[in-house]
């Protein structure tokens, strides 16, 4: 059967489409018109430029019609002007004009090509229909369109990517090749699949200040309207500051990426469907987790029917990782990035990049608060309490497919992990987001004593009781009696309260490869060196021993930097040191009960970080890290306790109700933040 053109589409046989294999190509009616009109326009320019050349007006007048016409091209054609219509070294202007007169020359295109509203819808019913890239095959060709279309979206303002452009086209045609770029930057957009790469993409101004967001494309005030939680004034904070020609710009841009969009995306792709639904046909072993749909939260996440979430087809547990990163070299300025995972992907697949959807990046130059960091959430949540009952989307196997969506943990290194979920930090009395255990403060000091590691005497927390402390402080009316009662609860509001069915408790995970490696491992090194456990002669001794150690091809080697003090170590070299190196090198260097310590570190770890994990080694890697624990009490001063290692013994909950660590290690999401 032939496709059935839509009323909007015609056929467009103009110099250029007719030299499609069928003689013409369907094009919108606007379109095939444009293409008409450059056909006239182009044929009088050649019989005009048959005449005698002659200084005149006319001249002047005649590059002014040049110039519009190609900055009339939208595609790229055979059917070019001639170099000799550009005496000034083919340029589509005169250098004098090139270098001085382009104001009046783009406020003559801007008025001249001024879309009206009916245009403007033409314009999108035909993007909706022509969304796919229509990249040119020669390679070089490829790399000039899109590195145009990147370096125009990042650095050129609308009016400079115009002459940008013709520019480009007229060395094109200066060094004879056939290939012109669209005149356009919508059509370049088009072309190069830049438009439906960014569909969905929207950008706020963000106060410096207080993080208030503003919609770029609706009326923003100069100063900031917002308040601050807990006062009364409004914030004032300028939110512009002087730009290019006198204009504005935003101080801090938030950009936020529509988790609906994105998700219509992933369905559009072929084996999308297949791949989500693979979960279900996984090993199942009585008492053995292979991943997280072997965890009691996936078993139990519920839908508003109260049936389990993910048994209606085309139902995605999603989980939250916020990173903070430094973009600049030799500057301290933090931005961050917020991205969602899709479990109901293979975990070998689930953290590639290409499966990884980037929510949203929040402006430095500093990590934000809780409370800051609610408003970029906002539009998140806003999108997420809409899936969780579903919403319609054409999928690549079907039209008008419900598609749903719930939030079912959040996967961040301790820090960002408490500032998402509204716990107080690290270093507070409830240190810990598990458990109502408070601690106190070594006297005559600011150092918190972490130590009792009796979990069996640990009193967990519940939703209930988070969503009736953080309401508590939301509803607080000072500032004080929100201190106060972050002191007595350790809990603050947090944008995910709004979702009904999220547990900040139970889906706040204990990150393993921040907690136990970047965490211990790294500060039980820092002591022995401190406290004159090893040397530098042990080191480099250590270093010269684990140069003979061949490595399993999955762990980082380790060269030079033990001999160096462990330097800038990352959590896989950490890993390495640990299971690795550690057993091997620190026999007979360091002092007997040490070792023996540090060895039920490294039991737990080597159990902990097998890619599948069975009831019993849960329970023998949480009994290992007790006694590991209660050892380092015994055994070093009280400062060498941290509140990770009362985390260690809230691994176990962890693990029982996400599966084994790899299915939520932060460290996978992490490489996609350094890309």
């Amino acid at each position: 059967m032939f496709a059935i053109p839509n009323a909007n589409e015609v056929e467009c046989r103009c110099s250029k489409c007719v030299c499609n294999p069928a003689g013409y190509m369907i094009t919108a009616k606007r379109t095939a018109k444009r293409h008409a009109q450059s056909d006239k326009d182009r044929e009088l320019d050649r019989n005009i430029n048959l005449l005698p050349v002659q200084q005149s007006s006319v001249d002047v007048d005649m590059e002014a019609i040049q110039f519009e016409e190609d900055i009339e091209y939208d595609s790229y054609s055979n059917d070019v002007p001639s170099s000799m219509e550009y005496p000034d070294g083919f340029l589509p202007l005169s250098a004098k004009d090139f270098l001085f007169g382009t104001d009046e020359l783009i406020e003559e295109y801007s008025s001249e090509h001024e879309s009206s509203d009916e245009d403007a819808e033409e314009e999108e019913a035909e993007q909706s229909e022509e969304s796919s890239a229509n990249l040119p095959e020669d390679p070089w060709h490829r790399l000039i369109a899109i590195f145009l279309v990147m370096f125009i979206s990042s650095f050129v303002v609308d009016e400079g990517a115009v002459i940008l452009i013709s520019f480009i086209n007229a060395i094109l045609e200066h060094y004879g090749e056939s290939f012109r770029l669209p005149t356009s930057i919508p059509g370049l957009k088009k072309m190069t699949g830049y438009s439906a790469m960014t569909s969905g993409v929207s950008t706020f101004v963000a106060c410096s200040d207080c993080h208030t967001l503003y919609k770029s494309n609706s009326e923003v005030p100069t100063c900031c309207t917002g308040k601050k939680l807990g006062r009364q004034n409004e914030c004032g904070n300028s939110l512009f500051k002087s730009g290019i020609s006198n204009g504005l710009t935003a101080k801090r841009t938030f950009v936020y990426n529509s988790l609906k969009t994105a998700l219509a995306k992933l369905f559009k792709r072929p084996n999308f469907e297949t791949a989500i639904n693979m979960w279900n046909r996984g090993p199942k072993v009585p008492g053995t987790m292979f991943d997280v749909y072997d965890g009691k939260m996936w078993k139990e996440f519920v839908d508003e029917d109260g049936m389990q979430f993910v048994a209606r087809e085309r139902s995605l547990l999603l989980t939250l990782n916020i990173d903070w990163f430094q973009p600049f070299d030799g500057v301290t300025y933090s931005c961050g990035a917020i991205y969602l995972t899709i479990n109901n992907l293979p975990r070998d697949e689930r953290n590639k990049m290409e499966n990884v959807i980037l929510v949203g990046l929040m402006p430095g130059p500093k990590e934000a608060s809780t409370a800051e960091i609610n408003n970029y959430l906002r539009p998140l949540v806003n999108e997420l309490e809409e899936l969780y009952t579903g919403i319609s989307i054409d999928t690549y196997s079907r039209s008008g497919a419900l598609v749903r969506a719930a939030l079912l943990m959040v996967a961040c290194d301790i820090p960002a992990a408490r500032k998402t979920c509204g716990f107080t930090s690290h270093n507070s009395r409830n240190a810990c987001h598990k458990c109502n255990r408070h601690f106190f403060r070594f006297e005559g000091t600011s150092i918190v004593d972490y130590s009792g590691f009796n979990s069996s005497e640990w009193i967990g927390r519940t939703k209930e009781e988070n969503r009736q402390h953080a309401t508590m402080w939301k509803n607080a009316r000072t500032l004080v009696e929100r201190k106060q009662l972050e002191v007595e609860n350790g809990v603050r509001w947090s944008e995910l309260h709004r979702l009904a069915y999220f547990e900040p408790v139970r889906a706040t995970i204990v990150d393993p490869m921040h907690n136990l490696f970047l965490g211990t491992a790294k500060r039980m090194m820092e002591k022995w060196i401190l406290c004159g456990h090893l040397d530098d002669n042990d080191l480099c001794e250590m270093q010269v021993e684990a140069n003979t150690i061949t490595l399993p091809s999955e762990y980082a080697s380790l060269t030079t930097k033990i001999a160096k003090g462990f330097p800038f170590m990352k959590a896989d070299e950490w890993k390495s040191w640990c299971l690795i190196y550690s057993p091997v090198v620190l026999k007979g260097r360091l002092e007997d009960d040490l070792f023996a310590n540090w060895i039920e570190f490294v039991d737990a770890c080597r159990l902990l970080t097998k890619p599948t994990i069975t009831e019993e080694e849960i329970e023998l890697a949480h009994g290992s890290l007790e006694r590991f624990c209660g050892g380092c009490e015994e055994l070093y001063e009280h400062d060498v306790l941290s509140p990770n290692m009362h985390l260690h013994l809230h691994l176990k909950e962890t693990i029982n109700n996400f599966g084994p660590i790899y299915g939520y290690c932060t460290g996978k999401m992490g490489l996609n933040t350094h890309v």
